[in-house]
């Protein structure tokens, strides 16, 4: 009797693990997936932050002639693109 109920226990303790088994794998596949997900976003996030700063610099880069004639047409700065 004692064997037949440590076999039933045994059994039990099975089930249990292959179901905590299953849901742990459940659970990092979804995790695996909010991951991607995020990490896309992310990227997106980047990409467009940085199309707003090209259009701001292109902005900026495009008001510089103006000044630099202001200044007597020539551009001390090593960096300027109209020295």
């Amino acid at each position: 009797i004692i064997m037949m109920s440590q076999n039933r226990q045994s059994q039990k303790d099975r089930l249990r693990a292959d179901l905590d088994y299953e849901v742990n794998l459940k659970n990092e596949l979804a995790l695996t997936e909010i991951r991607n997900l995020l990490h896309e976003q992310l990227h997106k996030i980047r990409e467009s932050k940085e199309r707003m700063l090209d259009t701001s610099c292109s902005g900026l880069i495009s008001s510089l002639p103006p000044l630099c004639s202001r200044v007597g047409g020539r551009c001390s700065s090593a960096r300027c693109v109209h020295a």
